[in-house]
């Protein structure tokens, strides 16, 4: 990525930061210098369990699933983050434990990362320690909302997800798994859900 494309990209994650507690301007100064552009294709994994997660992840335009093995060695769907969020795997990143997260790329463009290391050097600025608050206190958001849609009946589910996620550039099995739906029924209701809105 050209250097004048890089800066660009670091303005507006600043301004997604700024969107949620605002930033000093010495804050916006040490940040400018911190991020490194990360080119990602489709189907990579950025990051496997047993690792640790080193980085903090700012998805400029990449739809990407946080998933989790369960008991039968199969991926649970978690998350879903798209442009303009940022994650990582809070618990490993911030606690320096293996992490049981895996992270998995589903539609290739650029991320933005941090360093832990980087992240560290921030903690001398106040909006620090309010972003990461924040951050987790969002992660917390979007898990309630996904049990509450997850008691829906599987028609409801789909509009619920259809009307907050893009679903029709997610894959099937990835969309079932993340509203604990029987993969065929997503299909279905999936389908149906398209063909009642038809542009």
């Amino acid at each position: 990525m050209k250097p004048a494309e890089l800066e660009k990209r670091i303005n507006e994650l600043l301004e997604v930061l700024h969107a949620m507690v605002p930033v000093s301007p010495g804050f916006r100064s040490d940040v400018n210098s911190l991020p490194t552009a990360q080119l990602s294709a489709a189907k990579e994994v950025i990051l496997l369990p047993p690792a640790y997660a080193r980085y903090v992840w700012y998805s400029v335009d990449v739809w990407l699933i946080a998933s989790l093995e369960d008991e039968n060695g199969n991926d649970r769907v978690i998350r879903i983050y798209g442009p303009g969020q940022i994650f990582t795997d809070s618990l490993s990143f911030f606690k320096a434990k293996p992490s049981n997260l895996k992270l998995t790329v589903l539609t290739k463009g650029t991320l933005l990362s941090l360093k832990r290391s980087a992240i560290i050097e921030l903690k001398k600025h106040q909006e620090t320690h309010e972003l990461v608050t924040y951050i987790l206190l969002v992660e917390q958001q979007v898990e309630a909302w996904r049990t509450r849609v997850m008691g829906l009946h599987d028609k409801d589910k789909v509009a619920t997800f259809a009307a907050v996620y893009p679903m029709n550039k997610i894959p099937n099995k990835y969309g079932a798994s993340f509203l604990n739906m029987v993969p065929a029924n997503y299909s279905r209701e999936k389908a149906a859900y398209n063909a009642r809105n038809k542009d």
